[in-house]
């Protein structure tokens, strides 16, 4: 594997100052066997895609695309469908960490025609969590057939409910689901019916759960109704390999973009 993504240069020596990285300019040669490919986006020129379409990366499997704040698109790039025609079993993740578009602004970045397996989304702040609730409306009418993984991470919980459920019921094949704060416990309940039949691994970082009283007010769960919770995910799934529901972070705690891609 190989991983280019923000702040990681591997040809850099230890302790060196990161510069910018250039993939394989002005190479010819078929590259060693690299199986996994991570990029930020702005590394996937029409010069990458040459080489890809040249057979210059014959090994490779998965492709992992970063877009970290900017909004440079690759995926106008002309040439990809002869990549695919190259690579044909080529696998596509697509992770967007701490962007801010319109939804108008993503639609070109979500191509239908490309097979993209895994999905993820890391926003820290309310107003891209509210426009990638539009976004996800749209998931399940794009990668139905595709989408094995999807991330959401940051503050985006709270905000996509219903389109989460929404995902998991509608993608066929999906079979990871990992949640930074904030889902209500019966979204996670409705998750789990929806992807009984295949989801293998669910982890919730932060769960909440309405007021019997008041169900305009939520509330932490207590360690006993995580408990039942999680015993009754589990049961609802087959066979899943991974369930993890917290109730509440831990001190300086968040989960990682780097420990998805």
């Amino acid at each position: 594997a190989l991983n280019c993504t923000k702040d990681h240069d591997p040809l850099a020596a230890p302790g060196a100052p990161t510069r910018p990285v250039v993939i394989f300019q002005g190479r010819s040669e078929v590259l060693p066997p690299i199986r996994t490919l991570k990029l930020q986006s702005t590394y996937v020129d029409e010069q990458f895609l040459q080489v890809m379409i040249k057979g210059g990366l014959p090994f490779l499997k998965n492709l992992v695309i970063v877009t970290c704040h900017e909004r440079y698109n690759p995926f106008l790039l002309p040439t990809w469908p002869e990549v695919f025609r190259r690579l044909p079993t080529l696998r596509l993740g697509l992770f967007f960490v701490d962007v801010h578009m319109t939804p108008e602004e993503f639609w070109p970045f979500m191509r239908p025609d490309l097979p993209v397996i895994e999905l993820g989304f890391c926003t820290p702040s309310v107003f891209p969590s509210l426009q990638i609730e539009s976004v996800m409306k749209m998931i399940p009418d794009l990668y139905s057939s595709t989408l094995e993984s999807f991330f959401l991470l940051g503050i985006c919980g709270l905000f996509c409910q219903e389109s989460l459920v929404d995902i998991v019921r509608k993608c066929t094949k999906l079979a990871k689901v990992v949640v930074e704060p904030t889902l209500l416990a019966e979204t996670v309940t409705k998750i789990a019916e929806a992807g009984r039949s295949r989801l293998k691994t669910l982890v919730v970082q932060w769960m909440m759960d309405r007021v019997t009283s008041d169900p305009t007010r939520l509330r932490l769960l207590s360690t006993d109704d995580i408990q039942v919770l999680q015993d009754h995910v589990t049961s609802r799934l087959e066979h899943p390999t991974e369930v993890a529901l917290h109730t509440k972070m831990s001190p300086n705690y968040r989960l990682d973009i780097e420990d998805f891609i």
